[in-house]
């Protein structure tokens, strides 16, 4: 109702000054939803704002913006506006995060990988410098070693699971929800050897059973991973090829929602 609403308004305004950052909080949340209306806007005013079937959109329209617009399965737009908003955001800190993790553990550590990358990557275009296989073996471990969403996912089992883990036959029931904990998978002995160390050269022959998933996995997996990939393998590639990178300080992990290396400090020097 109106009165309703005026009320919680008003609570709000004389409430901030008791908790600024609820206030700051609820105001950043209100800019990410104008920032997700005003691409909703301008798709709108490029496009039209009736709904295009997929069978009609040609390859410049079929965006995920488009596909957000164009779906009528949404309730309305605020529907819309928060589903924008985790695309924008969901990937952001954790991608940044896995580079910072990936170039800590790289110079801290000396691999002799980076070396070898280095050395291969000479007279290469700019373009094929993520695709020399020792730079996707740096960024496996590091992600393996620190990853950013350390305490997993959650799933519904819809249907009974039965599967053999090594002599042992596991029986998931219908209807349980389990929580898939990465951190102590990722060093779980069983799967890596030296688990607890920052080793690439584990991802050259990498053993059937090692156990790699920091996207997830199936069709509720990371909606981002392919962009994530994407971002890691070029940010990385281009530091590695242009910089060597300086200790000033490993930092501390931390951990809230997201796992990431605080105070940690590199001092860059540009190789040429």
């Amino acid at each position: 109702p109106p009165t309703l609403s005026l009320h919680r308004s008003t609570l709000l305004h004389t409430t901030r000054f008791l908790f600024p950052r609820v206030w700051r909080a609820r105001r950043s949340a209100n800019k990410v939803r104008d920032i997700a209306y005003r691409m909703m806007d301008n798709y709108r005013q490029k496009y039209g704002s009736k709904m295009i079937p997929d069978s009609q959109r040609d390859f410049e329209q079929d965006t995920i913006i488009s596909r957000i617009c164009n779906n009528p399965n949404y309730a309305d737009d605020d529907e819309r506006a928060a589903d924008i908003a985790i695309l924008m955001a969901a990937g952001h800190d954790t991608t940044a995060y896995s580079i910072s993790w990936t170039l800590l553990e790289i110079f801290r550590n000396h691999v002799p990988e980076l070396e070898t990358y280095r050395k291969k990557i000479a007279g290469l275009p700019r373009d094929e410098w993520r695709n020399v296989p020792e730079l996707d073996y740096m960024i496996k471990e590091g992600m393996r070693l620190n990853p950013v969403l350390a305490m997993g996912t959650v799933r519904d089992v819809g249907t009974e699971i039965t599967y053999q883990q090594f002599d042992e036959k596991i029986v998931l029931p219908k209807d349980s929800i389990y929580f898939i904990n990465l951190f102590p998978m990722f060093r779980n002995p069983l799967y890596y050897d030296e688990p607890d160390k920052f080793l690439p050269s584990r991802w050259a022959n990498p053993k059937t059973e090692m156990a790699h998933v920091p996207f997830s996995i199936g069709p509720r997996n990371c909606v981002g991973r392919a962009l994530a990939d994407a971002e890691l393998h070029t940010v990385i590639s281009t530091l590695l090829g242009r910089y060597d990178f300086e200790v000033e300080s490993e930092g501390h992990a931390e951990f809230l929602t997201t796992l990431k290396p605080a105070d940690c400090l590199l001092i860059p020097k540009k190789l040429f």
